[in-house]
């Protein structure tokens, strides 16, 4: 998750290997919509996947193993705190998670 807001509002992007998608979700009052849907996004399942996030002022680019799929340009730019978001119906593990100031 990222631009996590003081009244708890934020944007996440999940790869989903049910339905080889990666969608960027935006959460507002605890509802929560899609901004951006990838179908065909290869993520099987039981194999470890990397998952990148890049921002950039209000660019968010979403990256499955090296490769970009996701693009879309917020109507703000992306100033809140960073975290690690996944369904409850999920069985998800998180490795290396790394967060890198734009520079």
């Amino acid at each position: 998750m990222f631009n996590l807001k003081p009244n708890s509002d934020y944007l996440t992007i999940r790869a989903n290997p049910l339905e080889n998608n990666l969608v960027l979700w935006r959460f507002e009052k605890g509802k929560r919509s899609s901004v951006t849907w990838v179908k065909n996004t290869p993520t099987s399942t039981h194999e470890w996947h990397d998952l990148k996030v890049r921002i950039a002022g209000t660019k968010v680019e979403g990256y499955v193993d090296s490769k970009l799929y996701l693009q879309d340009t917020l109507p703000e730019p992306v100033t809140g705190r960073v975290g690690l978001w996944s369904k409850a119906d999920s069985h998800v593990y998180f490795d290396d998670f790394t967060v890198t100031p734009a520079g």
